[in-house]
């Protein structure tokens, strides 16, 4: 072959390789074009202020944080991440790299389903927002980039009702609607905050929520299509009251609040372990966004710590604990799962509601009465319900939660009751059902 004839070959080969390279980016101009409105192509999740991105390369996760809209050009990004369907969110300090996205990588074990939030800011020197309430799910080894041509389901939450209120302890079914344009739902996520009760994949779409304690709730439904994307519904606030006062009642602690004038009354009253500590800081966020001011309560008397605020009403609060275990012990904090409060609402059950029969087969007795030492609470239900029993003192202060748990239908339930560590005297005992609440005097002598 001559000189010549390479050169010719040399300027087909050029004129080639030009003409593909038109052709591969008018398709990606068309495809961008064609990409549906809040979809980006290379990321497992889009919201209006950031996109995400989870891959598994060997033993690692590599997460990225890409701010979108007024989020960009910020300087922050927190990555909390939960491994497994229960437990505590570690957070961890995102890099912020040259193209502005922040990146973390950690070893996590395949197949483990992850949950994660991020805190980020909105902007150069903007505030913080926290993604705490819409957590976002990954499983590790998977997959979950978007298609460009996936167009992200709708789903919203159908019941409860905003502002529902309930008695506690109570059943609470959850349902949702859920439709995909483009393809099918593959499951609906219901969640509480940040956790997971449960999902359903077939419509229609719903959840029952069993044993419901006292507290402010934070609602949601997720719907995932068969392309991996998700959207996750607006969020519902419902309150379930309590008979005995108080907001949340956790294994650590029970606390109230009370709206009296233009001032919130916050109560912490420690339980197990936690009693006699000497350190409870209550930590209060007013709004949806920013810090959580910290705020050393009083302990009083009783053992329990108290603070008061002004706070406007229709305010909803989110607020958390720090506390020791004990006297001297360690410090304990419910960061990772604070409490809701709206200010101006109350935490304790109507007396409408409260004075409702139990409906029992087996009126509610105590054995022996008066009790020199330990006494035997015996009832039956009518219906099978969940149930509280609660010990209060003459001046309607409680004494200590006598038993939880839910019982059969017409089958009597013997609770046992020490009364070792009570003051003689005249004390009352409440049974709160799903169906209302039944009383009985208990007299200790010894």
């Amino acid at each position: 072959m001559k000189k010549n004839d390479y050169s010719i070959l040399d300027l087909s080969v050029c004129r080639l390789l030009l003409l593909l390279w038109l052709l591969s980016t008018l398709g990606e101009t068309a495809s961008a074009l064609a990409r549906p409105v809040g979809v980006l192509v290379d990321y497992c999740f889009t919201t209006p202020d950031y996109a995400v991105l989870a891959e598994t390369v060997g033993p690692n996760v590599n997460f990225t944080f890409h701010p979108l809209g007024a989020t960009a050009g910020g300087n922050l990004a927190i990555l909390y991440l939960r491994e497994g369907p229960a437990g505590a969110y570690p957070g961890y300090t995102m890099t912020k790299n040259a193209a502005g996205d922040f990146t973390f990588s950690k070893a996590v074990a395949g197949g483990v389903v992850t949950s994660l939030y991020f805190t980020y800011e909105v902007g150069p020197g903007g505030p913080q927002r926290n993604t705490a309430a819409t957590p976002h799910s990954y499983t590790v080894g998977t997959v979950c980039a978007v298609s460009s041509s996936n167009v992200p389901p709708t789903v919203s939450l159908t019941a409860p009702a905003a502002s529902s209120v309930f008695a506690a302890p109570v059943t609470i079914t959850l349902t949702a609607n859920a439709a995909d344009s483009d393809g099918s739902i593959a499951k609906v996520e219901f969640y509480q905050g940040t956790t997971l009760l449960g999902q359903d994949l077939t419509a229609p779409y719903a959840y029952t929520w069993t044993g419901v304690a006292g507290d402010a709730y934070s609602l949601t439904a997720k719907a995932t299509d068969n392309g991996n994307a998700s959207t996750t519904s607006v969020a519902v606030a419902i309150l379930v009251q309590s008979p005995d006062g108080y907001c949340s009642t956790r294994p650590d602690y029970s606390y109230s609040a009370v709206t009296t004038g233009g001032n919130v009354a916050f109560t912490f009253h420690p339980r197990g372990a936690t009693a006699g500590g000497n350190l409870a800081i209550v930590f209060i966020r007013e709004g949806s966004i920013g810090a959580y001011p910290g705020y050393t309560m009083v302990k009083n008397a009783a053992g329990d710590f108290t603070f008061s605020k002004a706070i406007a009403s229709g305010t909803v609060t989110s607020v958390y604990f720090t506390y020791e275990i004990g006297p001297g012990g360690a410090q304990q904090t419910s960061l990772t799962d604070p409490h809701i409060y709206t200010v101006g609402t109350s935490c304790r059950t109507a007396t409408a509601t409260a004075t409702q029969p139990a409906s029992l087969t087996t009126a509610l007795s105590i054995s022996p009465n008066p009790a020199p030492g330990r006494a035997v609470l015996t009832f039956a239900p009518g219906p099978a319900s969940a149930f509280v029993a609660t010990l209060y003192d003459l001046r309607g202060a409680r004494v200590k939660t006598i038993a939880t748990g839910t019982a059969e239908a017409g089958k009597a339930l013997a609770l046992p009751l020490g009364t070792e560590d009570l003051a003689n005297g005249i004390y009352l005992v409440k049974l709160q059902t799903s169906y209302g609440v039944a009383t009985a005097r208990l007299v200790v002598s010894r």
